[in-house]
């Protein structure tokens, strides 16, 4: 089992014309697929509807293959745009448990927006960083399945967003989204611990059969059971002896409902275990192994001698006994610690009958990041894009990584608006002013009119405020003026407190010539006037000055004939 996942799972997606093929139509409960890039939508031989993306993201471009051999790659989106994510916003229930699965496939475009290689991006779901992918080669442009497990909380969208890497384009093929049933894969939520799973294989174990993997309508939910065998074990199919699960295990948190399908043929060996390598920072793994005993066996002699097995995780182990012909499951979530390995042990004890497994299942397991950007702030930052225009932009601002023309503290508050040169027109929205943690505003180089909102002093923590090149109009506020990092040249309507106006303003056209000499003669017997009051009053206060001391002199002598 060692090897990539997705390499195996390539080979998976080019039987997919031959499964269509031969799938019956049937009534389809209600999924989510969505055939990305494509410009109608279409019913597959499944009888599962597809729809385009249209509603779902305002970003990207379409972008048609070659005629495919591998149904139904006929399109991918391509988001050439440089910015730091592109999000898809997909409905949700609230507190359900849903499978997440998208495909890529670069192929080769006919389209003028191509899929370039190399390319390197991550893909997200909400918080969580989904998978990486990086295209260098022509085998990378096989087609890649990726899928998760998630658990919805309280919220009713889920993002699912492509972040740009160093290199190339991001792009996507098709996303799906199945609801699943709300015991399945209860690790997701299990004592309030919530769960991001990310696959990395389902198989189904025993002999070789017409398809190389089983999905809807054999499994209800749409999940892949990718065939898998190997030379060394022995193989076992009887479906005349399948009895469906009891009304208890239905009923217990953990069952996954695995497909009769799957059921109906086995490995069987006194070791069955398997081996993965452990991903790149995977914390924890999550297993689910499938039984059900379908040897020629009585159900009195069943019930006598049970087949009996120890099921383990790395670490973690237990015993099972197979006592009826109802299927079983067994699910283990442990810590990875220091192992570089993940093993799915199976074996049968001494002298037992040989242990029998038909089906089992790996994830990586990781806690899930709830942080979102204040609510306070998302909603004001909604109203910005409403009137400034920037609808296009989706998922959450500030995670898993922040909108370019936002910035965001550790306490998931905005404290940056970058929307300079984005051609903003109307006048500044008092609405940034909730944004109450703002330190940098920047609106410079837009078509921005009005005057400069007086509410803008009340941002405590602002230390930038750049509206230069706009048409701003009136005074600037007193507590802006000379403030470093304030800025505004380049808006002619701007002036100082008491009208002395921005020195980018105009300036009044030169008088006629005689208006000017007219304006000096009066401007020169203005000042004669004032140079003749001037002398007077210097002769005044001499004489003043004068007298006094005068006076002094004469009281000093009387005063020394007396003593």
């Amino acid at each position: 089992m060692e090897g990539s996942p997705h390499r195996r799972w390539s080979a998976v997606l080019t039987a997919l014309c031959t499964f269509f093929a031969l799938a019956v139509n049937s009534s389809v409960q209600e999924f989510l697929s969505i055939d990305c890039g494509a410009d109608v939508g279409r019913t597959d031989g499944a009888g599962i509807k597809w729809v385009t993306d249209d509603g779902y993201v305002k970003t990207g471009t379409n972008v048609q293959l070659e005629t495919s051999k591998i149904f139904p790659f006929y399109s991918a989106r391509v988001f050439t745009e440089k910015r730091s994510k592109h999000c898809y916003v997909l409905p949700v229930r609230k507190n359900s448990t849903y499978l997440l699965r998208t495909i890529q496939y670069a192929g080769q475009s006919t389209s003028t927006a191509s899929i370039a290689f190399p390319v390197s991006f991550n893909v997200t779901v909400n918080n969580e960083v989904w998978y990486s992918f990086s295209g260098q080669t022509d085998l990378d442009r096989l087609p890649f399945l990726f899928e998760s497990v998630f658990y919805s909380l309280q919220k009713e969208e889920v993002d699912v967003c492509f972040v740009a890497g160093a290199s190339g384009t991001p792009f996507v093929n098709s996303i799906e989204m199945r609801e699943l049933n709300p015991l399945s894969y209860y690790e997701v939520q299990r004592g309030g611990v919530y769960r991001f799973l990310v696959f990395v294989g389902r198989y189904n174990t025993g002999q070789p059969s017409n398809s190389s993997y089983i999905s809807y309508p054999d499994d209800p939910y749409d999940r892949y059971w990718l065939r898998v065998t190997n030379s060394s074990r022995a193989g076992v199919a009887n479906s005349s002896v399948l009895a469906p699960p009891t009304q208890a295990d239905q009923t217990t948190a953990g069952w996954n409902f695995a497909p009769e399908r799957v059921q109906e043929d086995a490995w069987v060996g006194t070791d069955l275990s398997v081996q993965f390598i452990r991903a790149e920072g995977a914390p924890r793994a999550y297993a689910a192994w499938y039984f059900q005993e379908i040897r020629n066996l009585t159900a009195a002699e069943l019930l006598r001698n049970p087949t009996q097995m120890v099921v383990g995780l790395n670490y973690k182990s237990l015993a099972l006994n197979l006592s009826t012909f109802n299927p079983q499951q067994v699910s283990m979530l442990v810590e990875l610690e220091s192992s570089t390995t993940v093993d799915l042990n199976l074996i049968s004890p001494n002298g037992s009958r040989p242990a029998i497994l038909n089906a089992f299942e790996l994830h990586w397991a990781y806690e899930v990041d709830q942080s979102t950007t204040n609510a306070n702030d998302a909603t004001v930052l909604k109203s910005l894009q409403s009137i400034f225009g920037l609808e296009d932009w989706q998922g959450d601002a500030c995670y898993p990584v922040a909108w370019d023309w936002v910035a965001c503290d550790g306490d998931s508050r905005i404290i940056e608006l970058n929307l300079s040169d984005k051609n903003l027109t109307g006048p500044i929205p008092d609405a940034i002013v909730e944004l109450t943690q703002l330190q940098k505003i920047r609106l410079d180089n837009n078509k921005l009119n009005g005057t400069i909102p007086q509410s803008l002093r009340t941002l405590k923590n602002l230390q930038i405020l750049a509206l230069d090149n706009n048409n701003l109009s009136g005074d600037i506020p007193t507590a802006f003026l000379d403030r470093a990092g304030f800025t505004f040249f380049g808006n002619p309507g701007i002036c100082q407190v008491g009208g002395n106006c921005n020195s980018t303003a105009p300036k009044p056209s030169p008088a006629p010539a005689e208006t000017s000499k007219s304006d000096d003669d009066s401007n020169e017997k203005f000042f004669i006037v004032i140079a003749a009051l001037g002398l007077v009053i210097v002769v005044l206060v001499a004489q003043l000055v004068f007298c006094h001391v005068r006076g002094n002199r004469y009281r000093s002598r009387a005063a020394h004939v007396v003593t």
